[in-house]
C-alpha cells in the first residue's frame, strides 16, 4: 500500500494557482463578450486558403472555456491526491 501523504502548496504553487484562476477569469470574460457582440451564426472552420466552409452556432464559443475550467478543476483536485 502505498503512504498517503498530505502536500503544502509552496509560493509558487500557490501563484500558478492564482495565475490558472486569473486566466480562466480572462477566457470567461472573452467569451462572453464575444456570445453577446457576435451574430447567431459565426464560422466554425476555415480551408488552407482562409476562407470559411463551415458555419455554426455562436453558443459554441462557450465550450472553449467550460471545458478549460473542466480542466483546471480536474487537475487542482488530482494534484491534492498524489497517491
Amino acid at each position: 500500500m502505498r503512504p498517503r501523504i498530505k502536500l503544502q502548496l509552496t509560493p509558487a504553487d500557490k501563484k500558478i494557482e492564482v495565475f490558472g484562476i486569473f486566466f480562466l477569469i480572462i477566457l470567461w470574460g472573452i467569451s462572453v463578450y464575444g456570445y453577446f457582440s457576435f451574430p447567431e451564426t459565426i464560422p466554425s472552420h476555415f480551408n488552407f486558403a482562409g476562407e470559411v466552409n463551415a458555419y455554426g452556432k455562436k453558443e459554441t464559443i462557450l465550450w472553449l472555456p467550460c471545458i478549460a475550467t473542466l480542466i483546471y478543476l480536474g487537475i487542482s483536485y488530482l494534484c491534492k491526491f498524489p497517491h
